[in-house]
């Protein structure tokens, strides 16, 4: 006797036999509602087999199909070559037994199942179990889902052999002990699999940033296993749910080498290690594939291709055990709840990430440095929370809220009103202040002379190479990280409005990029422009709007939004000079070739500078504008990053610009950018001050702030806890804490300043997650 799911070739005869009739009667669909609902009452032992059985074929006495009908089903039940003649065996299983006869017709099978008439007539009974007995010396041959079901009570356990994995087993005790033995085996072929595909993961993610990363951690076993352990677990749960090696090894083998590839060109592009929320940028990275090369190198591909292959070469030569989904759920379970313990107790605990690390290349204040150190695995997994604040330990909302409460919003002053026009510049540097590189004047000549007039200094962003968004966002939020952006936050915009002022917010490129028409919305701005609203229609139909459209534009929406005695707060980020740079160059050249330059990198930065050249006269043009109008404004403007450098920074290589963050040095020249706050005399007289020509080195929170401090505001609560701050740590964010002038470590700064850095990280969470729009005070 042997079961029909093993004689044919397919998972289950009765099923496909299900499948085949509601083809041919698709208006039957609904049978299979009683028919599960059967099914269950069956597993729960509310009904016996007999009555399942019957139920399952009882719409068979409502509209049979026809013998000629049923001979279609032949073609999709073929018979496994091995029994197609074979002797003195009988197929049974619970279809009825004119469908088994059908389908063995020809053969010398004695077929046996339910019994039904043709027609449908007659009643459906129960698989004729008690008439197999043991024949001669073949005993019973079952399958080990028929002996479970239906013979496992059997009073001839002794002439019973079970049938798996085209292997006989003389007991079903015998099959279970090699069906342990099997697992192991693919156990340990997983195993070996998960340290394959580890090597491979750090390999694509760090080789080219420096091969002692991959050998390093492959001598530290603690390192080594906090790698491998996730991508174990993700191949014993694929392995699991589809109860196939092969599977397990490339479905559950590609995820970290594909994100390590990504990590691989955000190194080359952004000198920044992926994190898990750069993943719900995927669209804008797709798109910026236009400009960006993203063909990975030859050797990577063909690894990525091995795995597949791997898990090819498993599906031919490993046969995975047969497992009841029942059994495969459940482990499938256990190991879903051991993935997310182990990544909340280890993987997410910033504490035991930070004592892992062994920097034995590089420094500590090297956020690539030390993802690089750890792996990309471990360190990937340390990101996966990092989409969304988390609460500072011993957070207490009412001690944030009693801190909060010690500050009273301010309304701005009548006879102190002015408006306030900002610009986020892409990619803008000054290069002219490394003394090393001899650039023409004219590039910077329009930004000099703005800087004569105003206040100047150095914004110390979180970014490089990309991630705009990041500055901008953290400006107009006074946030030294971002909450998940997805709801209405609270922002500056939002106190503007309170305060009576017109606000927008605009950006000359598409409104989808960032999500920056929702997020804009909800950071207060009453109206955004975008690409597709407004600048295509009114200012330019080109893929990047120039500056010496977009500033005069600028001033237009300033005279309109100023009539009658309104004032303007507005945030306009622009396109123009974003990377990459083409590394051919015809152009008038701006800098000078000094020996040890190369061509390619050579055109990068000259390619670069003519952009900026124009973006400077421009700023020069706008300034003037305002200097002349008889309205007080304070226009303030900064870089949201540094510009893209070539492969691996190699333009600033080629520049002997110093990007090593383990020196103070080097921070700054990785992550600072110009900023210039210039008040035009209507404003001065109005406030009554004269803006401080040297401005000193700010984090991108503080941006608006210390515009509120030359102008004499005090603003809301959250502001004021900014200015307080500003005053002690002005650079903070990215481990980067500036004390009186020096880049010092959180532990190494003096108790009452660390007291006030925690007190301020409980009062921005609870910004964080406390809307009130535009209410007067926070706290009440």
């Amino acid at each position: 006797m042997i079961n029909a799911n093993t004689a044919f070739k397919t998972r289950s005869a009765a099923n496909q036999a299900m499948r085949y009739y509601l083809w041919r009667r698709p208006a039957y669909f609904w049978i299979i509602f009683p028919i599960f609902w059967a099914f269950l009452l069956f597993k729960l032992h509310f009904i016996s087999e007999a009555v399942y059985v019957q139920r399952r074929w009882h719409f068979l006495a409502r509209r049979p199909l026809t013998t000629q009908q049923w001979q279609g089903l032949t073609k999709k039940l073929p018979l496994r070559a091995r029994f197609r003649y074979a002797d003195h065996i009988t197929v049974a299983d619970q279809i009825p037994q004119f469908i088994l006869e059908l389908l063995v017709a020809g053969s010398q099978l004695d077929a046996r199942g339910a019994a039904i008439s043709v027609d449908g007539k007659a009643d459906v009974i129960t698989p004729m179990v008690d008439v197999f007995q043991p024949s001669g010396d073949l005993g019973i041959l079952v399958t080990p889902d028929f002996y479970r079901s239906f013979l496992r009570k059997s009073a001839n356990k002794s002439a019973i052999r079970i049938f798996d994995m085209d292997r006989e087993f003389a007991s079903y005790g015998k099959y279970q002990a090699w069906q342990w033995l099997w697992q192991l085996r693919n156990g340990l072929i997983l195993l070996a699999a998960a340290l394959i595909v580890t090597f491979i993961a750090l390999f694509i993610a760090y080789y080219h940033y420096g091969t002692f990363y991959v050998t390093d951690i492959l001598h530290i076993k603690r390192l080594m296993l906090a790698n491998v352990v996730p991508v174990l677990a993700i191949m014993t749960l694929v392995y699991f749910l589809t109860n196939s090696v092969s599977w397990a090894v490339a479905l559950g083998g590609l995820p970290f080498p594909l994100l390590a590839l990504v990590n691989f060109f955000m190194l080359e592009y952004r000198s920044f290690p992926l994190e898990f929320p750069d993943i719900f940028l995927a669209s804008e990275a797709s798109n910026m594939g236009k400009r960006y090369s993203y063909v990975p190198p030859r050797l990577y591909a063909l690894l990525l291709i091995f795995i597949v292959a791997l898990g090819i070469l498993c599906h031919f030569f490993l046969k995975s055990p047969r497992r009841g989904f029942v059994w495969r759920a459940c482990f499938s379970l256990l190991t879903v709840v051991a993935i997310v313990f182990g990544t909340k107790s280890f993987y997410l605990n910033d504490a035991k990430f930070a004592s892992i690390i062994t920097i034995t290349h590089g420094n500590i204040w090297d956020k690539t440095n030390r993802y690089a150190t750890n792996g990309f695995v471990y360190s990937f997994m340390n990101t996966l929370n990092k989409g969304q604040v988390q609460a500072p330990a011993g957070y207490s909302a009412a001690g944030a809220k009693k801190d909060l409460g010690q500050y009273k919003t301010q309304n701005i002053p009548n006879n102190k009103r002015i408006n306030v026009i900002t610009i986020q510049l892409e990619a803008f540097q000054d290069f002219s202040k490394y003394p090393q590189i001899h650039i023409d004047p004219s590039v910077y000549a329009g930004l000099h002379q703005v800087e004569k007039e105003a206040s100047s200094g150095e914004l110390s962003t979180t970014i490089f190479g990309g991630g705009t968004v990041d500055t901008e966002r953290k400006v107009l939020t006074g946030y030294s990280v971002l909450p998940n952006l997805r709801t209405d936050t609270n922002a500056f915009p939002y106190y503007f409005s309170q305060q009576g002022f017109n606000t927008y917010f605009a950006h000359d490129g598409y409104a989808w990029f960032y999500n920056r028409q929702n997020i804009d919305r909800y950071l207060g701005f009453k109206e955004n422009l975008f690409k597709e609203n407004y600048y295509t229609k009114n200012v330019s139909g080109a893929s990047i709007i120039p500056d010496s459209l977009m500033f005069p534009d600028l001033y237009k929406h300033f005279q309109n939004k100023t009539k009658n005695g309104k004032y303007l707060f507005t945030q306009n980020v622009t396109y123009q000079n974003h990377g990459p740079y083409p590394t051919t160059f015809n152009g008038k050249k701006l800098v000078q070739w000094q020996p040890g330059y190369n061509q390619s990198d050579y055109a990068i930065i000259n390619n670069y500078l003519t952009g900026v050249k124009k973006t400077s006269d421009q700023l020069l043009a706008l300034t003037n504008r305002f200097k002349n109008s008889k309205k007080p404004v304070v226009l303030a403007f900064w870089g949201d990053h540094n510009p893209w450098g070539g492969l691996n920074n190699s333009t600033y290589k080629m520049l002997k610009i110093n990007l090593d963050q383990g020196t103070q040095q080097g921070i700054n020249d990785f992550f600072n950018t110009p900023y210039v706050i210039y008040a035009n005399a209507a404003a001065k007289k109005r406030l009554k001050t004269q803006f401080p020509t040297n401005g000193p080195t700010i984090s991108p929170m503080y941006m608006l702030p210390t515009i509120f401090t030359h102008a004499g505001w005090k603003g809301n609560q959250y502001m004021q806890v900014l200015q307080k701050m500003q005053q002690t740590i002005p650079v903070y964010g990215l481990n980067k804490d500036m004390y009186k002038g020096q880049f010092t470590a959180e532990t190494d700064l003096p108790a009452n300043v660390r007291k006030q850095i925690k007190q301020f990280q409980e009062t921005q969470f609870y910004m964080q997650t406390n809307f009130k729009g535009q209410a007067t005070d926070v706290t009440k």
